[in-house]
């Protein structure tokens, strides 16, 4: 499985995904394709064009208001937004990717634009 330069560790209390390598804006950060199809939307899954995938690195990356990857849902791709340096947690925008939030959560993300609820 390619998995490009991530790895899963703990941040802020929660487990994160985070850079093992430097990414330039608009690169690939991580191929979704790869994960399992899941009939139900939950905490885990990522919605995609036509389904919801349980990626084995995508279902801990975390939500942020200001994230620095975004999905684009048809070509399966999750894709640096901007620069990513090694160490940098890899984040997205839940709310400008789902259409439903499977378990709406008040959001401590600390950006300047943070939405508070997500």
């Amino acid at each position: 499985m390619k998995v490009f330069g991530i790895g899963v560790g703990k941040g802020k209390g929660f487990l994160g995904v985070y850079s093992v390598n430097y990414y330039k804006e608009g690169e690939i950060v991580m191929d979704l394709s790869l994960g399992d199809e899941s009939p139900v939307r939950d905490l885990r899954t990522i919605e995609l064009a036509t389904r919801h995938i349980d990626h084995p690195f995508g279902r801990y990356v975390n939500h942020h208001c200001d994230p620095n990857c975004y999905i684009d849902k048809k070509r399966e791709l999750m894709i640096a937004l901007r620069d990513i340096n090694i160490g940098d947690e890899i984040t997205f925008d839940y709310s400008q990717n789902e259409t439903a939030i499977a378990a709406p959560f008040e959001c401590s993300c600390g950006a300047a634009n943070c939405k508070g609820s997500i």
